[in-house]
Parts: C-alpha cells; structure tokens; sequence
C-alpha cells in the first residue's frame, strides 16, 4: 500500500495524471485501471472517478500490495482490538503482518475489512505499513472524515511510535533531518535532492545490544522512520528491507495519537507488544 500527498506540481490535476506523477513506476494504464478496481482513496474515499481533479494538500492512498505474496504472509485477525470509539471515529490496534486496507490481490486480509464487518461503513484516514503495528484511526461519517483530513493535511495530528533499534542511537536524543525519495516501487533512501523529512527521536532505555526508542514524526513519508533510523546507523530490529538485525517481526509500533477534537484533547493510546 502507498501513501501520497498531492503538492503544488499536481493540484488541478486529474487523479490519474497525479498519480502517474507521484508513483512512476506505475503507467498511467495501470493506474487507471486501480482506479476503476477501487483500490485507490482520496482523503479517506474510495475515488472510482479517473477524472477527479485533486488539489494541494489531498492524501491518497493506493491500495496495492508491493511486498511478498500475501498468500505466503496471510495473517488472519479473529478479534478486533478496539482503542477507543464514538460516533466520529474508531481507532483500533493494529498488528503487525496485516494491510490497513484490503488491496487487490485480498480484500478480507486487512484491517478495514475487519472493521467494517464488526463496526459498519468506515472512513480510512490514514495508513501504517504492513509490518507496522500499532494505532489505526478510521472516521465514522463523511463530515469527520473531512475534519481528520484537515487535521493531517495541516499536521494537527501528533504521532509518536516505539522502535527497537540495534544499535541504540548514540545521543540519547535529537532530530534526524534527511530529504527522502522513493528509489524504487517499494523502498526509499536519503538523497540530497528528495523531499524534506523530519523525524525527532529520544532513546527511553539502552540494553547490551538494543536499545528502545520514541520517533515523533514531523512529516509523513513512505518508510521514513525506517530510512531515517538506518540513515544514522540504529535500523530498526525486525527491519529487513533496511539492515535491520532479524526478528520475528518489525519492531515499529504507531504507540499514540493527539488531536484537539471540539477544543478538547484526546489522546490515543496503545502498548507495543514488545
């Protein structure tokens, strides 16, 4: 699943032409084509419309699957694990191994699929990947879709994650700036050129070997807590694609969300399972 926000050098444009220009390692055939799959989302949306025309700041979401075949990763969730609900939004905690959203080649095998069964029609808001665990958040109606969008778009949400990193970062804290840029279908890296990423970090506690680490990120790139934690030589545990040691499985979890939701703050929690 790939994840892109719409800047200056996309906004009036079709969908489709957006999107040929934020992923181009997919013709715009094959986009098109995504399109009328269902397997693209325009700030929460499903959008089956090739003609949409997007504008700065809009987040897509393109539900495509860029690792191994799932039907060698197929994970099945038996039990929803609800964070908190109302009637605007749910948040769940999601585990490792297991989409956000449903992608072409599995619909059942993700985490919307999951929670609809149980909850009802939601609004996908945002993604983690695959092998991330942690705090998924999905709107509950149309018009608190459109409030969270606003609050991402604006970065009025706060995200901070756990990591176990081997080694530990030196410093037990600081802020990682590196511009980033897609290298490939699936994997970025820190390039001169890329675009802008930040990422604060401050090291909780230090083991031998490890070391356990908070990441709040100020922007939302594809991959960039992972490129940036290996970018300063601490990849995270479980991390294959990045030089992380071996592990069963990621270390990375999406541990709390902030936002101010009708001036009041709320806070989203959930404890990483390691």
């Amino acid at each position: 699943m790939m994840e892109f926000v719409v800047s200056g050098n996309e906004a009036g444009d079709r969908i489709d032409r957006a999107l040929a220009k934020l992923y181009p390692q997919q013709s715009r055939r094959r986009i098109r084509a995504l399109i009328d799959e269902g397997a693209v989302y325009l700030n929460g949306r499903r959008c089956r419309k090739q003609s949409t025309e997007v504008k700065a700041g809009d987040r897509l979401l393109l539900a495509i699957e860029v690792s191994a075949p799932l039907d060698k990763q197929s994970i099945s969730v038996s039990e929803l694990e609800v964070v908190e609900e109302n009637a605007n939004w749910l948040a769940v905690n999601k585990p490792p191994g297991i989409n956000a959203l449903p992608t072409r080649h599995s619909v059942k095998n993700s985490m919307l699929y999951r929670a609809e069964k149980e909850k009802g029609k939601l609004y996908p808001l945002h993604r983690l990947d695959r092998d991330t665990s942690g705090i998924l958040l999905f709107a509950r109606n149309k018009k608190s879709a459109a409030q969270f969008s606003e609050f991402f778009r604006n970065r009025r949400i706060e995200k901070t994650y756990t990591a176990i990193c081997s080694p530990a970062p030196e410093g037990d804290e600081g802020v990682i700036e590196a511009s980033l840029k897609r290298v490939a279908a699936s994997r970025m890296a820190v390039v001169d050129d890329g675009i802008k990423a930040v990422t604060k970090y401050r090291v909780i506690d230090r083991f031998e070997e490890t070391g356990r680490v908070q990441l709040q990120p100020d922007s939302g790139r594809m991959h960039q807590l992972r490129v940036h934690l290996q970018h300063i030589g601490s990849p995270i545990v479980g991390d294959r694609k990045y030089g992380g040691v071996p592990a069963k499985y990621l270390m990375l979890h999406a541990e709390r969300l902030e936002f101010y939701w009708c001036d009041e703050k709320v806070v989203l929690k959930a404890l990483p399972p390691f």
